[in-house]
C-alpha cells in the first residue's frame, strides 16, 4: 500500500511504484487494513499486557482509531495544501536529494515507472478537488493562490529547478548505463 514508505525504510522492491492515496480504492484498502488490525487487537486482554508492552498495545491502538477515524473525513477532496503536499514531496523525490535513490541504471527505470503512479495520483487529485469544490471542501482561496507560486517554482526552468523532466532522467539514465557498461563489460566485448 505505500511504496514510498518502503523505499525510505531501505525496501527497494516498491522504488518503481507511487501511491494513489487519495484513490478510493486505495483508501479502502488501507481503511481495510486498519479495521483488521484493530479487531485482531480487541482479541487481545489489555488486562494481561504488562509493562512496555501495554504502552505499545495503547499507542498502537490509538493510532490505528485515529486513522479510522481520519477516513470519516474529506481530506482526499483537498489534496494540495500550502504547507506540505504530494507535489512539492514528487518535486524533492526527483530532485535526486531525497529517497529515491539514482545510482543505477534500475533506479532511473524504476523512478520513470513512478512517474507514471504520480500522474495517476495528479488526474485523482484534480477529479477530486473539483468534486470537493461541487460539495463546498476548498482550501481557502488565499492560500491557493500562494500555493500556485510555490508550485510554479517547483516547474523546470534551468538546471538550479528542484524538480527534474522526465526527459533529463531518460538523458541520465542513459548517462549510467553507459557507465555501468564501460565499467562492468569486458574490453573488446560488444
Amino acid at each position: 500500500l505505500y511504496p514510498i514508505y518502503a523505499t525510505q525504510i531501505g525496501d527497494s522492491r516498491y522504488d518503481d511504484r507511487f501511491e494513489n492515496d487519495i484513490g478510493e480504492e486505495h483508501r479502502a484498502k488501507a481503511k481495510g487494513v486498519y479495521d483488521r488490525y484493530l479487531k485482531a487487537l480487541s482479541g487481545i486482554d489489555r488486562s494481561r499486557v504488562i509493562g512496555k508492552d501495554r504502552l505499545s498495545y495503547d499507542q498502537f491502538k490509538f493510532e490505528t482509531e485515529a486513522s479510522i477515524e481520519g477516513y470519516k473525513y474529506s481530506d482526499h477532496l483537498v489534496p494540495i495544501n500550502q504547507f506540505q503536499d504530494t507535489t512539492s514531496f514528487f518535486a524533492e523525490l526527483a530532485s535526486g536529494k531525497s529517497l529515491h535513490p539514482f545510482k543505477t541504471v534500475k533506479n532511473y527505470d524504476d523512478f520513470l515507472a513512478r512517474i507514471q503512479g504520480f500522474q495517476v495520483w495528479v488526474d485523482t487529485a484534480v477529479e477530486n478537488m473539483r468534486k470537493g469544490t461541487k460539495l463546498g471542501i476548498v482550501q481557502p482561496r488565499v492560500l491557493m493562490e500562494k500555493k500556485l507560486s510555490q508550485i510554479d517554482a517547483l516547474l523546470l526552468k534551468d538546471e538550479k529547478s528542484i524538480s527534474i523532466s522526465p526527459y533529463r532522467i531518460l538523458e541520465l539514465r542513459r548517462k549510467a548505463e553507459r557507465e555501468f557498461r564501460l565499467k562492468f563489460q569486458p574490453q573488446g566485448i560488444p
